[in-house]
């Protein structure tokens, strides 16, 4: 059992790494995880599933936390785990409820201790966050990304190497959504972009509502839409 940090923005959850698998490792080549702290930089409902699972790990709250750390680890499960049921709910649920927390490794850190080959120097990494099916459990999957992978990419793209519904904490840029909705919606009905751009962006602050829990924002978005009679859970998957 081996400790690290999750780090949230500047708080921080000790956690003890147990039941680590590697994939694709012998014994003359036994990748070692250099433990540290993991920052999450952003929660998806969708996490990626196309690229090769390089180690999986189980993660339980340090017996010695306090109870302040203790109870940021169970709001950070729970977060995870599913979609509250006084939260509103889509007319047909985008995935399972649950959400994931992405680390993305910095590239030129030095992730792993391998002193029989070189390969895994020039991988790229990233960590996936979720609800273990053990109570009070996280899982952390580290999936090996392609060397082109570009975590500032558009939410908007249909690359293979897109993360779905990537979201960073940005609630300055939030706050101009309902300023922009107002405009598509005043000519929504006589201009086919604004239909296609006013469907982007419900479909955004709906997902910020469900990742973050930032309803207030989807309700103000739903009272724009209804002054000029468009309902915008038809936009919605």
């Amino acid at each position: 059992m081996l400790p690290i940090d999750i780090i949230l923005g500047y708080l921080s959850i000790p956690v003890i790494v147990e039941n680590s698998v590697h994939a694709n490792s012998s014994k003359f080549d036994q990748p070692i995880w250099s433990y540290g702290n993991l920052t999450v930089a952003f929660f998806v409902l969708n996490p990626p599933s196309q690229w090769t699972t390089h180690s999986k790990h189980d993660l339980r709250l340090k017996p010695t936390a306090t109870a302040e750390e203790n109870e940021l680890f169970q709001l950070l499960f729970s977060s995870l785990q599913c979609y509250s049921p006084q939260t509103p709910q889509p007319p047909q649920p985008k995935n399972n409820g649950s959400r994931h927390g992405i680390i993305i490794f910095d590239s030129t850190s030095s992730l792993y201790t391998n002193t029989t080959s070189t390969s895994l120097k020039a991988q790229k990494y990233l960590g996936i966050i979720s609800c273990s099916q053990q109570q009070n459990e996280l899982s952390l999957q580290i999936i090996q990304s392609p060397l082109n992978f570009d975590s500032t990419h558009d939410n908007n793209s249909n690359s293979s190497n897109t993360i779905i519904n990537q979201y960073p904490l940005d609630t300055e840029t939030w706050s101009t959504y309902p300023l922009e909705i107002l405009r598509l919606c005043q000519t929504y009905s006589t201009d086919p972009v604004s239909q296609e751009q006013l469907r982007k962006l419900t479909n955004t602050v709906f997902d910020i509502a469900s990742l973050y829990g930032y309803w207030d924002l989807w309700k103000v978005v739903e009272g724009i839409c209804g002054r000029f009679s468009i309902d915008p859970r038809i936009f919605l998957p």
